[in-house]
């Protein structure tokens, strides 16, 4: 038996979908209690008031195609910077709710031709789930100043506010 590893399916504004380690996934919030942040790139142009916390929240429908969807839920996510360091959190906004999946070695697959060089860049592996090549990302990674650099050459020009608490 191949080995298994529990994961999360995100499915994001947008219908984009990936999967994240099952201890990354911290609440999901129904009922988001969002704030406006004027003059913030699109994508990341909310934050979600959380536990005292304000996160800045990721939508992937504006940062992969500049789209803008209904938004109804989040997924709250947390990372590391290093190991053993204190936990830092961010939010995605979703599209359907995150569903609890196992991931085995017989699922590890390589990106379709057609993928985008966000998901490359975020990716630390790829999976086949239900007929679809799908990335297992880095929350780290989406979290840092690299990526916050990087983003320019997915999209377009925008200053980015992806530093979280």
């Amino acid at each position: 038996m191949p080995n298994q590893s529990s994961a999360w399916l995100i499915e994001t504004t947008g219908g984009y979908k990936f999967a994240i380690a099952e201890y990354e996934l911290i609440e999901y919030v129904m009922e988001p209690q969002r704030q406006h942040i004027p003059l913030a790139p699109t994508y990341a142009s909310s934050i979600l008031l959380w536990q005292e916390n304000m996160l800045p929240i990721i939508d992937f429908g504006q940062l992969v195609a500049a789209q803008s969807y209904a938004k109804s839920s989040v997924a709250v996510l947390a990372y590391q910077i290093n190991t053993g360091e204190e936990l830092h959190y961010m939010a995605v906004e979703l599209q359907q709710a995150p569903k609890k999946i196992l991931i085995d070695d017989a699922q590890v697959c390589e990106p379709l031709s057609t993928d985008r060089g966000i998901w490359h860049f975020l990716s630390s592996s790829w999976f086949s789930y239900d007929n679809e090549a799908l990335p297992i990302i880095n929350i780290r990674t989406l979290a840092s100043v690299e990526f916050s650099q990087k983003i320019t050459q997915f999209i377009r020009p925008e200053p980015s506010l992806l530093r979280v608490v």
